[in-house]
């Protein structure tokens, strides 16, 4: 059999089954004061004190999306988009996070290192420096972790390493 193939078909075949389901999701970021502002069903609470058993046979997946999203929204959900919702977390997302999510999860790239996520990696990189700049570092944090550049520079202690040389914590740090 052509893999090759067989792929365009599981995505689309994938996109068509979950279409109506990430349409109810969205909507309840275009309307959301048609969904109450917290659904909290007190079985559902119990229910997950105690889960079950996992599920002796397999669900299809329109089924198991039906049970999902019906559960979270009519038994589990707080409606963060709701205009009278005010509250400390869980804010409205922006549809541009929600992509930036989505292409994240579909790229399945890893900032942990250069070699397996490069893209990941320099976006890392490109943000952290912005948050530098905006809290005030100008840039001079490079890659170093912001809790040694505070300790280094509030303290100015200096450490020997054992070739008998001195080091500050927090000095720059370049990456590649």
């Amino acid at each position: 059999m052509d893999e090759t193939a067989a792929f365009p078909t599981v995505w689309d075949d994938l996109i068509q089954a979950v279409r109506p389901y990430f349409e109810a999701l969205i909507d309840t970021q275009r309307t959301p004061s048609t969904w109450p502002i917290l659904t909290d069903d007190q079985t559902f609470y119990e229910s997950s004190r105690t889960p079950g058993a996992p599920p002796d046979v397999s669900t299809s997946l329109p089924e198991l999306l039906d049970e999902i999203v019906g559960t979270v929204l009519e038994r589990g959900y707080l409606n963060g988009a709701h205009p009278q919702y005010f509250g400390y977390l869980h804010p409205r997302p922006l549809p541009v996070a929600v992509l930036g999510d989505s292409i994240a999860s579909l790229l399945n790239q890893s900032p942990a290192a250069w070699q397996i996520g490069p893209a990941s990696a320099a976006m890392e990189v490109q943000t952290l420096a912005w948050v530098a700049d905006f809290i005030g570092y100008r840039g001079a944090a490079g890659s170093a972790l912001p809790r040694d550049l505070h300790f280094g520079r509030d303290h100015g202690q200096r450490f020997r390493v054992e070739d008998g040389s001195e080091k500050r914590p927090g000095h720059r740090v370049r990456l590649g």
